[in-house]
């Protein structure tokens, strides 16, 4: 570092790094203070110099312990603070860098404290390493009073009478001091140690620097402490505490609510209802109903946790549309409920009978009656009857369930009075019964023959398949009895037209027609329905019973039979249309 501008004049002038007085390189020691340096002119305060390696044997340190009364009066303008690298002497604790040769360190801590002003640590050579019993040695303190030498030659010769004093004391000294040339060699040294223009400037200089320096240190501190998230973590030269990662927080799971599952509504009565539901997992059960979709009645939470749900309600009206929504909530409390669903109560148990109405005799025969009568509801029918108000005789009951009833008694004698009572059941099995108001009377015998005005007479037939029909068992329907052959053209002619009646009246008119073949064999009679195609039935009369008893000579020949079995009307020939057909059945009573 070169001098300043208001130094001193001279080449070679410095100032002492404790004392602040100026020296010259060629001086050993501080003119004031005593400082050594070595030959190369550095500053000395161990045995060895930090900066060039050269030892100084017979460099010695007070022992902290041995400072008592005029030494340590004697120390107190020693060195505070050193180097944290070299050990150099450092006046200022806040310093901008060391400034002894070759180290120009500046330091994480800046300088640390030397020693107290009272005492100074004892500095040991290897040699006392090594030893059992570390030996010190104390160097005789300077007085404070002691005066200033006025010249260089002065301060050589100073520190040569220093040194001799110190070797008389200590042998193992005395070889340095043979050659006191060695410490002559730092007049040829031109570094200078610190550099500054006076006192006062050097302490307003250390309070700017030490100033701008904490600025600095808080405007980094504050940098580093914003954009520490983005800076890398880099390895350091310099060891340092492990920094704790920051604790990283545990992701938020999302609890869901429990899902709801085949519902169904069970065991419905006029008055309850079982309704179940099953969950994806174990969750409370709870139904919300009413006979609007705003509910209003809830059962009791239950608060037992399952998978599969079951919950009756009762007290509920019969017969009336009910809304519901189920609900479930877990063991976290997340609840979940239904869409609205709704069911129906069951009706009340039927205990009303059918009210039966409207009773009246329609047609009455020698041997036959027919009877009808309506009700409120669908029902049954069925009709006792008797010579006496004890009745003693009943039909069979049609199971047909309707409100328009007709019963056709047959069997009777003629000329005779009946008393009877009709019944019908609806579908709960609640009966009613009604009787009549009168009897009726059968009318006088009948003559049976094949003449109009005259009873059918009776006969049995079969279809081709075998099945047999009895004309007797066909009382209280209108009967049309044809008789034909497949050699007569005309009936081959008729039958199509016989066919569309048949398909007309036999469903809403009650109209059975019979065609009887006369004779010919039933393996041509199969053959040609399969031909024809025909719908219409056809009957068999293997023992030609029905062909003798009502005369058949000449053929096609039909009969129209009321439903008392009375011969009405009798065609000789065939049908010319559909039309004569209708004509003949609408005027049969």
């Amino acid at each position: 570092m070169q001098p300043k501008s208001n130094l001193p004049p001279g080449p070679n002038v410095s100032f002492c790094p404790s004392c602040r007085k100026p020296k010259s390189p060629n001086d050993v020691t501080c003119s004031n203070c005593g400082v050594r340096s070595c030959p190369k002119g550095h500053i000395m305060t161990s045995r060895i110099c930090s900066s060039c390696g050269w030892k100084d044997l017979g460099f010695r340190q007070q022992s902290r312990a041995g400072l008592t009364g005029s030494e340590s009066e004697a120390t107190t303008h020693k060195i505070e603070y050193e180097c944290g690298r070299c050990g150099a002497p450092v006046a200022d604790k806040y310093g901008v860098r060391c400034t002894a040769v070759n180290c120009g360190y500046m330091g994480p801590h800046r300088f640390r404290r030397a020693y107290d002003k009272t005492q100074l640590s004892t500095v040991t050579t290897p040699q006392d390493v090594a030893s059992s019993t570390p030996k010190s040695h104390s160097i005789p303190a300077q007085s404070q009073q002691q005066p200033q030498p006025a010249s260089s030659s002065h301060h050589r010769e100073y520190a040569s009478s220093q040194l001799q004093d110190v070797a008389s004391k200590e042998p193992f000294l005395k070889s340095i001091t043979k050659d006191a040339s060695v410490f002559e060699k730092t007049s040829a040294q031109p570094r200078r140690d610190w550099d500054y223009q006076s006192t006062e400037s050097s302490k307003v200089k250390k309070a700017i620097v030490s100033g701008v320096l904490t600025l600095v240190v808080i405007a980094v501190v504050m940098f580093l402490f914003m954009v520490r998230p983005n800076i890398p973590q880099t390895a350091s030269s310099t060891p340092s505490s492990p920094t704790p990662s920051p604790q990283t927080k545990p992701p938020i799971v999302e609890i869901a609510a429990p899902t709801i599952s085949s519902i169904r509504v069970s065991e419905i009565t006029e008055s309850s209802v079982v309704i179940s539901w099953v969950t994806n997992e174990k969750a409370t059960s709870q139904v919300e109903y009413g006979t609007t979709t705003t509910y209003g009645i809830s059962t009791e939470i239950d608060a037992e946790l399952r998978t599969e749900h079951r919950m009756r309600l009762n007290a509920l009206n019969p017969n009336t549309l009910y809304h519901f929504k189920v609900s479930s909530k877990n063991a976290s409390g997340k609840a979940e409920s239904s869409t609205d669903r709704n069911f129906t109560t069951a009706a009340p148990p039927d205990t009303t009978p059918p009210l039966i109405t409207g009773i009246k005799i329609i047609d009455v025969s020698d041997t036959t009656v027919t009877i009808a009568w309506m009700t409120d509801e669908k029902a049954t029918s069925q009709i006792e009857y008797g010579t006496s108000t004890s009745y003693g005789s009943t039909t069979s009951a049609n199971e047909n369930l309707v409100t328009n009833h007709t019963v056709t008694i047959s069997g009777l004698e003629s000329d005779k009075s009946y008393y009877f009572k009709v019944k019908s059941s609806d579908a709960k099995k609640n009966e009613a019964v009604a009787a009549a108001s009168q009897p009726f009377r059968t009318q006088a015998p009948v003559p049976t023959g094949p003449e109009v005005g005259k009873r059918a007479p009776d006969f049995t037939v079969y279809t081709i398949d075998g099945a047999a029909v009895t004309l007797s068992q066909l009382r209280g329907k209108i009967v049309m009895v044809n008789f034909w052959t497949i050699g007569c053209g005309a009936c081959v002619a008729e039958m199509p037209d016989i066919e569309a009646v048949y398909k007309t009246w036999a469903g809403t008119k009650g109209l059975r027609i019979l065609a009887i073949n006369a004779g010919d064999h039933p393996i041509y009679i199969r053959n040609f329905i399969q031909e024809q195609k025909t719908t219409l039935p056809i009957f068999i009369d293997p023992d030609r019973t029905a062909v003798r008893d009502y005369q058949i000579s000449l053929i096609p020949r039909t009969f129209f039979i009321d439903s008392s079995g009375i011969i009405r009307k009798i065609q000789l020939g065939s049908f010319d249309n559909q039309q004569q057909i209708k004509e003949a059945l609408d005027a049969l009573p």
